[in-house]
């Protein structure tokens, strides 16, 4: 993509756009669930610190990526996917990426299954890390309030200050949209 904005030729093939999509989308669900990860990592250290290193172990942590790439690749290829079948009227992006909502647009046939796809799946792999995060802060939220130490309740707090930070910075945008 950087290559193609600083040349003069800023047109890509129809290959390339589907995988700069499907890559789009994996990167960008990809995040959330990452986050939610983390959440979960910030609960299991805050309300359960002395089992931490049993219940938080490298192989829980290598399935809860892998489960989340799978199911973020899934998501994207299924999407990519159901862009080829559409037929589109130009050949001409509107916009400096591949993305889904351009591609609907420039397409001669009504999408409805895409956009049916958009409203529930799409939803629910974007929102479902959400409520997982915001669920992780509510009993870290509990845990905190049970604190009788000021010491414990400032690491509590800086432990999970920068990531509730990121998460409010990349849901935000999203709400946003």
């Amino acid at each position: 993509m950087l290559v193609h904005t600083l040349s003069v030729d800023r047109s890509i093939s129809y290959k390339r756009c589907m995988i700069q999509l499907f890559f789009f989308m994996a990167v960008g669900s990809m995040e959330g669930h990452l986050l939610a990860a983390m959440a979960y990592d910030r609960y299991v250290a805050i309300c359960n610190p002395l089992r931490y290193s049993a219940i938080d172990s490298h192989n829980l942590c290598l399935r809860i990526t892998l489960t989340s790439w799978v199911v973020v690749s899934l998501n994207s290829l299924l999407y990519s996917l159901l862009v080829t079948r559409l037929t589109f009227c130009g050949n001409q992006v509107t916009h400096f990426f591949c993305d889904i909502t351009p591609l609907l647009k420039l397409s001669c046939t009504r999408p409805v299954v895409n956009e049916i796809l958009i409203f529930t799946e799409g939803v629910t792999v974007v929102v479902s890390p959400f409520f997982f995060i915001l669920g992780s802060y509510v009993c870290i939220g509990v845990a905190i309030a049970r604190m009788h130490s000021v010491a414990a309740l400032s690491k509590a707090l800086s432990t999970c200050g920068s990531h509730i930070l990121v998460v409010l910075l990349l849901y935000g945008s999203v709400i946003r949209m």
